[in-house]
């Protein structure tokens, strides 16, 4: 399980931010594909791999889908030669919006992330263990808390995306210039805002399993659907 894990990694990072940097960077100049025709390879992957993801998923994960729209309108961006800016803007809606969504569900008394945990747990029988044990409003605390927490991420997120494509790319969709910004982007984006994201909503996840063991006095592994 853990090999398939690794694996997956790495070919979401291939697929994801390798390849299509690679692509964007290399192959864009008019002697080669060109800029369109670049673009068009170059983004081939991350949606080949969302394609294939919702395809093989038992249990199609949203984030899945909402990765093949943010690819397809990034395309949509390039091939219809639009500014630069609206790249920038699109890179800091999805997490903007997601983090909302977290903040409202949170203040609303539904938090999120339970939705995203019940797609990996049984939910009904932890709840069970969670009444059983007296523990169920210390528990909702804690995924409310954990809800808040990754909303505020998604905010982070969304300001460094904002940021980074306005400082990277500048150039008009359809150019050999924008393809080759587009790539120094997708290049960056991992190491400089994917990784101290995926870290800290780690950390989100860590504290929330250990509650979850605390109130229910169980392994996460018994909730495990």
């Amino acid at each position: 399980m853990a090999d398939d894990r690794t694996r997956e990694t790495w070919l979401d990072l291939i697929m994801n931010v390798a390849a299509p940097a690679a692509i964007l960077l290399t192959l864009t100049s008019e002697d080669r594909l060109g800029p369109i025709w670049g673009l068009v390879v170059a983004l081939a992957f991350p949606i080949g791999h969302a394609v294939r993801s919702v395809w093989r998923a038992e249990k199609t994960s949203p984030f899945s889908w909402l990765a093949l729209v943010s690819v397809t309108l990034t395309g949509g961006i390039g091939l219809m030669e639009l500014d630069a800016g609206w790249l920038a803007i699109k890179e800091a809606a999805l997490p903007a919006g997601l983090g909302v969504l977290a903040l409202v569900s949170s203040s609303r008394g539904g938090p999120g992330i339970e939705f995203l945990l019940g797609r990996l747990l049984d939910a009904d029988a932890m709840n069970r263990a969670l009444v059983e044990r007296g523990t169920l409003n210390e528990w909702a605390a804690s995924a409310a808390l954990a809800t808040r927490r990754t909303g505020y991420i998604l905010f982070m997120s969304a300001i460094a995306n904002f940021a980074l494509a306005r400082t990277l790319v500048l150039s008009e969709g359809g150019s050999q210039a924008f393809a080759e910004e587009l790539g120094r982007f997708t290049a960056l984006s991992f190491p400089v805002i994917g990784l101290p994201t995926t870290l800290l909503m780690g950390w989100v996840l860590r504290d929330l399993l250990l509650a979850m063991e605390k109130y229910t006095d169980q392994p996460v592994d018994t909730w495990m659907s």
